[in-house]
């Protein structure tokens, strides 16, 4: 279904970044076609390709090869700091972060037809993952869509659909309610949208 969307949108010179379910030479062929760029995560759905990356990564790393183009950046916030490097021939981010005293380092793997700018390469995957993040966490806090278990025929995609409209509508509001942290509140908004 992705590959067959991609020729009906206007991509030309942007940068579209996909989740690993989007990693198939199908989808990367149209994305080119269209004169885009993509940048797509790569997970263990397509193992040869990950155990490949990562074993490039590994030796790489391990040898501090110079055509390693690397960029860093380090956040604090929501009780955790995070360390973040950008490494890329193909590209890797290497994530630390520290909660509570303790560490958990992760590796996330990217491939993409960008040209190897790790800065650039960062900004556009912490930008995907802000939109993706924003989304996901109110359509599950509030929505409870990933626990909702409707099966049946076309109700999955018309139950999300509806739930993407609401969310809009409530967004959508200029009067919000703040919570004791200063934060907007969705739920509060929701409350409001309601009685309007």
């Amino acid at each position: 279904m992705l590959s067959e969307t991609i020729p009906l949108l206007r991509i030309k010179g942007a940068a579209v970044t996909l989740d690993a379910l989007g990693c198939r030479k199908e989808v990367t062929e149209r994305i080119m076609v269209q004169k885009a760029h993509y940048l797509i995560g790569l997970k263990n759905n397509r193992p040869a390709a990950y155990h490949d990356v990562e074993d490039l990564f590994s030796k790489v790393v391990h040898d501090g090869s110079p055509e390693l183009n690397l960029y860093r950046t380090a956040d604090k916030g929501h009780g955790r700091i995070e360390e973040r490097s950008c490494l890329c021939l193909d590209i890797r981010i290497d994530s630390v972060t520290e909660r509570n005293g303790r560490q958990r380092q992760e590796y996330r793997y990217y491939i993409s037809n960008h040209e190897a700018d790790a800065r650039k390469l960062h900004g556009i995957i912490r930008a995907h993952w802000t939109i993706e993040n924003a989304l996901r966490y109110v359509l599950d806090m509030i929505y409870d869509e990933d626990g909702n278990t409707t099966r049946t025929k076309n109700l999955p995609i018309n139950f999300s659909a509806l739930r993407k409209i609401v969310l809009s509508m409530i967004n959508s509001v200029k009067q919000v309610r703040t919570c004791k942290d200063g934060t907007k509140s969705t739920r509060g908004k929701q409350t409001i949208k309601m009685w309007k």
